[in-house]
């Protein structure tokens, strides 16, 4: 279910609750995925997380993955997605995060980046505009 938000510049607050979801921007807005649900905003300003070259490889991964699927995500917006899935997966396995680094691989990154693509793709099917018409262009 697609569940739109008005746009807003991040603070402290709405960053700690975008970090926890996947995010992917298209020309439509920026799609967020989030505990099983899609949320699409408008304007969104995420502040970088650290660099390594472990994450810049996984990053730029995922990056190029979706840009073949049509879909643009900069570099921050992966490294912080991967980032996300390694906080997820040491939380639920309940290890460290240098730790649970070993189980995001090539073959996960690519299952991620399969994944976002078709949430967000079946979300802009779903969402068609109301009491729209086509309108001449102004000559």
């Amino acid at each position: 279910m697609l569940r739109d938000r008005p746009a807003f510049s991040a603070n402290s607050e709405t960053l700690k609750y975008l970090t926890t979801g996947l995010t992917v921007s298209t020309r439509k807005g920026v799609y967020v995925w989030v505990s099983h649900q899609v949320y699409r905003f408008v304007t969104v300003r995420l502040m970088a997380v650290r660099r390594s070259p472990w994450m810049n490889d996984r990053a730029q991964l995922l990056v190029r993955l979706l840009a073949e699927q049509g879909f643009d995500i900069s570099e921050d917006v992966a490294r912080e997605d991967i980032s996300s899935q390694v906080d997820l997966i040491a939380e639920r396995m309940r290890i460290g995060r240098q730790a649970a680094k070993v189980y995001v691989t090539d073959e996960f990154v690519a299952g991620l980046a399969e994944h976002i693509a078709r949430a967000v793709t079946e979300q802009q099917q779903m969402v068609k505009p109301r009491h729209l018409r086509p309108v001449p262009p102004a000559d």
